[in-house]
């Protein structure tokens, strides 16, 4: 019974002597660690005070940039990488949103006549070479949007072309003959009224249509990549679809 009694107030001097040590091992392993780091800061110092001006300015501009490039680049993009991107046709009407496009400036020239009289014979007073100009433009806000998820279609809805009147280029005419005596007025009035008669408004309407929706493709499509097909439809056709990713 003694053995066993001295044996255990044995064990109990050894272990208080453990765990000294041990916390004296681990106090000066955080010592050993602090004046490392405190000669790495050192020396760092040391050799930045070493370099040049330029070269110091240099370093803040590369780290600045690279500290820009990760956090407004690079870790939105991993952020972003999990969310869904739905498309909208509130997405759509605002990348095409401007105001008004002129989207056709068709240029017509013509040759007019002014009519007399002679006694009771009617004839030819004068000739005019002219040049007019045509413009069809759009109602950019008046374009409308459909989407079909399930079968990846995007629809647009195009307004009608705005055929404007004929705009004379009055630098641009010409007298046959050329000693003609003509009031400006009256040039005036017949060149827009032949003009307005000759030109092909059908013809432009479907240069302008063809412009527009080159435009319409071009403005959407950052949007729409190739993941949607592209259609185009008259206004009249629209029915106010819903948006599906509204």
């Amino acid at each position: 019974m003694r053995f066993v009694l001295e044996h255990s107030k044995h064990e109990r001097y050894i272990r208080p002597e453990c765990t000294s040590r041990h916390d004296e091992c681990v106090e000066a392993s955080r010592k050993e660690a602090a004046e490392a780091n405190d000669k790495w800061g050192k020396k760092v110092a040391k050799l930045f005070g070493k370099l040049s001006t330029k070269v110091k300015i240099a370093l803040v501009v590369v780290i600045a940039v690279a500290l820009v490039g990760f956090f407004g680049f690079i870790l939105p993009s991993m952020l972003d990488n999990d969310e869904t991107q739905y498309l909208t046709t509130s997405d759509l009407k605002s990348a095409v949103d401007i105001d008004s496009l002129s989207t056709v400036d068709y240029t017509y020239h013509g040759i007019v006549e002014k009519h007399g009289r002679f006694l009771w014979m009617d004839r030819v007073d004068y000739r005019v070479k002219y040049e007019a100009h045509i413009r069809a433009s759009y109602t950019m806000s008046d374009i409308q949007f459909g989407i079909d998820e399930e079968n990846k279609v995007v629809t647009a809805y195009l307004p009608k072309a705005q055929v404007g009147e004929p705009q004379l280029d009055n630098s641009k005419f010409g007298y046959l003959p050329e000693n003609a005596t003509a009031d400006m007025k009256d040039v005036l009035s017949l060149c827009r009224k032949d003009a307005a008669d000759e030109v092909d408004n059908k013809e432009i309407k479907k240069q302008a249509d063809a412009s527009l929706r080159d435009t319409v493709k071009a403005l959407t499509l950052p949007l729409i990549e190739d993941k949607y097909e592209l259609d185009f439809k008259p206004l009249a056709d629209y029915k106010g679809e819903a948006d599906s990713n509204a």
